[in-house]
């Protein structure tokens, strides 16, 4: 699968957890179609992934500090657990995505779409945790 995307630019389906990609051309992800990937606990720190469909993705525990995601979909991706810290989120879509105890800590979200977004235990931004959509048993967040 990591031979098909770097490539293809291209890897709908494909299950890239716990993938090192750090040593792609990750310049080449952006616009890439990563659309329902595996990418648990997947090592994207600093990359480039503009306008990439990372719809129904699933990211959990990925770490993508200073990640750059302007205008990305994320349309129902699992974002559990991911460290977003300093990520360029501008314009992204991220409706129904799950961020449930995501780190977005310095991430600029200005323009994202957040409509039903899982928020529960997210520190946002400003520091701000937010507990919107927790059930009762907020220590419980879901599993892979």
């Amino acid at each position: 699968d990591i031979d098909r995307l770097a490539d293809t630019n291209e890897c709908p389906q494909c299950d890239l957890s716990g993938a090192e990609l750090r040593n792609l051309f990750l310049a080449k992800l952006s616009r890439a179609n990563l659309f329902g990937a595996n990418l648990v606990e997947a090592d994207l720190v600093g990359a480039n992934l503009w306008m990439t469909q990372l719809a129904q993705a699933n990211l959990w525990r990925a770490k993508m500090a200073g990640v750059d995601l302007r205008e990305a979909y994320l349309g129902g991706a699992r974002l559990i657990g991911v460290d977003l810290t300093r990520a360029d989120l501008r314009g992204s879509e991220m409706r129904e995505a799950n961020l449930s105890g995501a780190v977005l800590l310095g991430a600029n979200l200005d323009f994202a779409d957040l409509q039903g977004a899982k928020l529960c235990n997210t520190l946002m931004p400003n520091g701000q945790r937010i507990f919107e959509g927790c059930s009762e048993k907020i220590n419980q967040i879901e599993d892979r």
